[in-house]
């Protein structure tokens, strides 16, 4: 099977460390059931694409860094094509740094040999998600790294990711969203946490270019008309939706609309907004929103 640019550079990635790992600790601890046995990882690293074909040996640590190097450049230059992946990042207005932490943990996501040699890095047979501290050491240095899985970095500002549970920072699991997951797989599906009432609205005929989020304020007129004088103004799919109750059902509208690059529009009956409303709306600063009343 042929991998798009960014899964093999995510795929690489995730070799190399698997490769570091067995130079530097040596094979698995023989506990078994509890860990990746030593025959296994070789298996792994020589069936991905990443870093060497299914014939070569484990390659030489300069030539892994060359051969990263190379899978990065090109990744980086896919950013401009229409992938799927492509779409997701320039729609939640990623960075490339960040572009490169949702690839690999998209990679992850995607393929349980992956997930099996993560497991063996992070010496935790259990452990098929990326820990925050294994992410640091994936991606060392500014910019970019473990930055961009900080509080407001542009992946959790899209929702795309969650860091879960609340124990010892460095051993923190990060998860990719499964809408974003789906999406990558082609799916177009809703989040299944939107508001109930939230209708897509395919992209309409418009006016000038939308080039950087907004907020469009609509009034006068009925529901109707105040939706096509928006439409009109806005370029791309529309996501009409009541507005969100509680944070959970933010996360998953913001999620929502990153994946498709799409506006929000709200029909506002009170006179003002809710606290959460108002911590939303800045929060996917990525976003165009349009209030309607």
């Amino acid at each position: 099977m042929t991998l798009e640019d960014w899964e093999r550079f995510g795929s690489a990635v995730i070799e190399a460390e698997a490769l570091e790992r067995r130079i530097v600790d040596g094979p698995p601890r023989d506990f078994a059931g509890l860990v990746i046995e030593d025959d296994e990882v070789d298996r792994l690293l020589a069936s991905l694409p990443g870093l060497a074909a299914p014939s070569e040996a484990p390659p030489p640590r300069a030539d892994v860094a060359a051969r990263l190097a190379d899978l990065r450049s090109r990744f980086h230059a896919s950013l401009a094509a229409d992938s799927a992946f492509a779409r997701l990042t320039r729609s939640a207005r990623l960075r490339p740094p960040d572009a490169e932490v949702f690839a690999v943990l998209a990679a992850i996501e995607r393929s349980p040999s992956r997930q099996r040699l993560l497991a063996f890095a992070q010496d935790d047979v259990s452990a098929t998600r990326p820990w925050l501290g294994t992410l640091a050491r994936l991606f060392p240095g500014e910019p970019g790294g473990i930055v961009a899985l900080a509080e407001d970095a542009p992946l959790r500002r899209a929702e795309f990711i969650t860091v879960v549970g609340d124990g010892a920072w460095a051993t923190r699991p990060v998860a990719l969203a499964p809408r974003v997951t789906w999406a990558l797989a082609g799916d177009a599906s809703m989040d299944p946490g939107v508001p109930h009432g939230t209708h897509l609205r395919e992209a309409a005929e418009h006016h000038g270019a939308r080039e950087e989020p907004t907020l469009l304020l609509v009034s006068g007129g009925d529901r109707t008309s105040r939706e096509e004088e928006a439409r009109r103004a806005l370029p791309g799919p529309f996501l009409a939706a009541p507005v969100p109750t509680d944070d959970d059902g933010w996360r998953a509208l913001v999620r929502e609309a990153s994946a498709r690059d799409a506006v929000v529009m709200f029909e506002i009956d009170e006179p003002r907004l809710t606290s959460t409303a108002t911590f939303w709306l800045e929060r996917a600063a990525h976003l165009t929103f349009v209030l309607s009343s």
